[in-house]
């Protein structure tokens, strides 16, 4: 099976979402809600956000949900707070009330 990178993805997403080629967008939002990682967790969180992939933003805030004690700590995390206050606070809330739901 062929593996995709993270970075390619991004790109395609980023050209299918630009002309609306919303098929290819939303595979390409799949492909990269099974890659979420410690390590480019806030990468395709904010690519998520930017090009409005609803549904990899949830995948990115339930990756977040079982590891948030570790992202908080991260500097990349904290940079992303510093840039993207709201879009922080929206992942933040959203694990907040998964945990309530699910408590």
């Amino acid at each position: 099976m062929l593996k995709w990178r993270v970075e390619d993805l991004a790109e395609i997403l980023k050209v299918a979402d630009k002309y609306e080629v919303n098929s290819l967008k939303a595979a390409c939002a799949d492909l990269l809600a099974r890659q979420i990682c410690f390590n480019n967790f806030e990468e395709i969180l904010l690519l998520a956000h930017m090009h409005k992939a609803a549904g990899l933003k949830q995948a990115c805030c339930q990756f977040m949900k079982h590891s948030a004690q570790r992202v908080v700590c991260k500097p990349e995390w904290e940079e992303l707070q510093k840039s993207w206050p709201d879009l922080t606070s929206e992942v933040l809330t959203q694990v907040i009330r998964r945990s309530k739901k699910s408590s």
